[in-house]
């Protein structure tokens, strides 16, 4: 335990969104008003301007992350694979320092997760796990699945970037039907022109503004809960997105459809 005059050890809460273009938020310059809650945590604390994913899929990216280790040494390049019990990572450590480390993630369910030192959770939600464990310090980690395909977003979300759907309306019906309906698309599967890039982009913008708000939801849970000063906060991405760059919609795993 802590000596009386010493305070408790902070507690550390990562949100990882998936899919997420630092270039599609405002606190990176981007004109659209996608962000208001990550721009708020960005000008509060402090903006990384330079960050290098070590993978261009969700697990390979994250596991790194949990890690420190590449891809090539971790051994998490494909479905199915974890990394070896025994290998010690910095969520292990951790835990032998006091802090909690629940699973709430629903990615801690997968196989690729096994062996990084997430514990047991009976809650999904962050802010229900807290409600229930605030006894000792904590390390929570949220992984949100908005803006990965498919681009769906809330008629009200998509109605900040696209008044009447007038953009969509100008792109090709059958890509837009595509992008709003399947989680893989295989590269030169669509034809994609200037009219449907500006289109998926305003899809796309509907999505990361509702990632934004569940961020936001998240803030306001630690405030209300009285641990806002006492938790320090990192949000990031698992990798980005091409949105029609070059002539593709998605990321390198989705158009080898192979993995996510």
């Amino acid at each position: 335990l802590p000596w009386p005059d010493v305070p408790r050890r902070p507690n550390v809460f990562v949100i990882t969104v998936d899919s997420l273009r630092a270039d599609h938020l405002g606190a990176y310059g981007y004109g659209r008003p996608t962000s208001p809650n990550l721009d708020r945590l960005a000008r509060e604390g402090v903006l990384f301007e330079r960050l290098i994913t070590q993978a261009s899929w969700t697990n390979a990216s994250l596991v790194s992350v949990w890690t420190s280790r590449y891809p090539s040494v971790h051994g998490v390049e494909g479905r199915g694979v974890n990394v070896p019990a025994g290998l010690a990572t910095p969520l292990h450590q951790l835990q032998a320092a006091g802090y909690a480390v629940p699973g709430v993630s629903y990615l801690t369910q997968t196989k690729n997760y096994a062996n990084l030192g997430f514990q047991r959770a009976a809650q999904r939600d962050p802010l229900a796990w807290l409600d229930a464990n605030s006894d000792r310090p904590f390390f929570l980690w949220v992984h949100l699945i908005h803006p990965h395909l498919p681009y769906k977003p809330e008629p009200d979300s998509l109605a900040r970037f696209d008044k009447g759907e007038r953009l969509l309306a100008a792109a090709d019906a059958q890509v837009i039907r595509t992008v709003r309906s399947h989680v893989i698309i295989k590269r030169g599967a669509l034809l994609i022109g200037e009219a449907e890039r500006v289109a998926i982009a305003s899809l796309y913008d509907g999505e990361v503004f509702e990632a934004d708000r569940e961020v936001g939801r998240l803030l306001d849970g630690l405030k209300a809960r009285g641990l806002a000063d006492s938790t320090l906060v990192i949000v990031s991405a698992d990798h980005g997105e091409e949105l029609g760059d070059h002539g593709h919609v998605g990321h390198a795993s989705t158009s080898l459809a192979a993995t996510l």
